[in-house]
């Protein structure tokens, strides 16, 4: 009993680790993929602010009708200081969506991204910067 137990313990975890939602941040986006997907972005140094695109996939499809990306600056200590939030509707269906942002530039950023539930599907951080 306890072996049928531990084979169905490790299947459950192996269909929610396929079922997993992704975050990534790309310059643009074209016939549904990220292109420069990155997470360090040279931005131009007569610049203030910069373009970014949230790109979230999941293959199972996102089981739920909105996500919200919520948008934090991050200091030198990597303290999360809370920017904004920006709600998207999805359907469950959907296997991606994106969400441009402007944010200042340079900078380090992360997103949190939840699910209608408020439970948090990902996470990931970036960076923009300028080498002049």
């Amino acid at each position: 009993m306890k072996k049928y137990t531990l084979v169905l313990a490790l299947f459950i975890l192996a269909v929610k680790s396929q079922a997993q939602t992704t975050l990534s941040f790309c310059t643009t986006v074209q016939d549904n993929n990220c292109i420069f997907n990155n997470t360090k972005f040279i931005t131009s140094p007569d610049s203030v602010t910069a373009k970014i695109y949230m790109f979230i996939k999941n293959d199972r499809g996102f089981g739920t009708t909105k996500v919200s990306y919520e948008l934090f600056s991050l200091d030198k200590e990597g303290t999360e200081k809370r920017l904004n939030s920006i709600e998207q509707k999805v359907e469950e269906s959907w296997i991606y969506a994106w969400q441009p942002s402007l944010l200042n530039s340079p900078g380090k950023y992360r997103v949190k991204v939840y699910n209608a539930n408020q439970e948090l599907i990902c996470n990931k951080s970036f960076e923009f910067f300028n080498v002049w």
